[in-house]
């Protein structure tokens, strides 16, 4: 088994994830970079393929020659605090039957007795009464999964199996726009 990479689910430390990754294409600043700066989108990604995933985003912002951050990447980080603020800013609330616009769900366990989800289903049904499967691995800290728009009038979140009994913190819903989302 690969440890380093993969981890050891039977370990006994748990170690979180780290994303570690540079606004720009190498570590150090270089003046011929400041047009490849990362865009507030692509940050956004990042956040979701880490964050998202239950792992801590490590992001490089290397400082110029004057040890000042470069006016670009101010405005990729300033841009990329007002998606995420966007996109999680109002929670949806479904119920009396009304259909809601929905593509994103954030999940967590209370880990204060460890990560013990290591499957799940989210149950979506529509506005036409059909069931919507989304299927995942584990959840921990935090899980943020995206899906095409469903207009749906319930969700339910089923554990399929975990490591003793799992504590999930109530579940967050909501409707980020389209170019956002990462289907799983």
């Amino acid at each position: 088994m690969d440890t380093l990479n993969q981890g050891n689910a039977y370990g006994a430390n748990w170690i979180p994830g780290e994303c570690d990754v540079s606004i720009r294409p190498g570590w150090f600043y270089h003046a011929h970079e400041d047009e490849k700066v990362k865009k507030p989108e692509d940050i956004f990604q990042l956040y979701l393929k880490s964050v998202g995933r239950g792992a801590n985003l490590l992001l490089n912002v290397p400082p110029d020659r004057r040890g000042r951050i470069h006016p670009n990447d101010s405005a990729a980080l300033e841009g990329f605090a007002q998606i995420r603020e966007k996109a999680f800013f109002r929670e949806l609330k479904l119920g009396k039957g009304i259909p809601t616009e929905v593509n994103a769900i954030v999940l967590q366990e209370d880990i204060s007795k460890g990560q013990r989800v290591e499957s799940f289903v989210i149950e979506l049904v529509d506005d036409k009464g059909q069931l919507h499967k989304i299927m995942g691995t584990t959840i921990g800290r935090k899980r943020i999964m995206t899906f095409p728009v469903i207009k749906a009038k319930t969700v339910k979140v089923r554990v399929l199996s975990s490591r003793g009994k799992a504590i999930l913190k109530p579940h967050k819903i909501y409707r980020i726009e389209d170019r956002l989302v990462i289907p799983e």
